[in-house]
């Protein structure tokens, strides 16, 4: 799951409660595969925040080793050729739109 914050930038969360590690994995526009380190909520959620600029994005999450979907985060075997996407717009334009 992921909401745009008040400050503009972008809360990622996902529901993984005995994982031990994990990242959001993003593919910037005409850059690398950028892996972001999450953290463990108190409720048990993994957060990150991240600032991204007007964009398509395919991200997914790298879960203890195997990858996982925003979409399906306990289907972890079948995330290994999918990708979630979000496209992000001005702050002025709704917050958020799955593309593809």
């Amino acid at each position: 799951m992921f909401r745009r914050l008040d400050d503009g930038r972008y809360e990622f969360r996902l529901q993984q409660e005995k994982a031990n590690e994990v990242y959001l994995v993003v593919d910037f526009p005409a850059y690398e595969q950028t892996r972001i380190p999450m953290t463990r909520s108190r409720s048990g959620e993994w957060v990150c925040r991240v600032s991204l600029p007007d964009g398509a994005y395919f991200f997914r999450y790298w879960v203890d080793g195997h990858w996982c979907l925003d979409e399906a985060p306990h289907e972890c075997d079948a995330a290994a050729f999918m990708t979630s996407s979000v496209m992000v717009k001005s702050q002025t334009s709704p917050e958020w739109a799955y593309v593809g």
